[in-house]
């Protein structure tokens, strides 16, 4: 079990859902380790977060 996450963002109409993700290299594939569900405007905002933690700029 790795452990590097990621993030698969899925848009369905007015929501978008993050669902974090581990690489499983025994099985090889992906092991879901989360979710979280956002509208546009909350996604947005979030997305701006992410940016600003990781040091880029907006």
């Amino acid at each position: 079990m790795s452990d590097a996450l990621g993030i698969i963002w899925n848009r369905n109409g007015d929501n978008v859902t993050g669902t974090i993700v581990r690489p499983n290299v025994e099985r090889g594939g992906l092991d879901t380790v989360g979710s979280v569900t956002y509208t546009l405007e909350q996604a947005a905002k979030v997305a701006g977060q992410l940016i600003d933690a990781i040091g880029g700029k907006q």
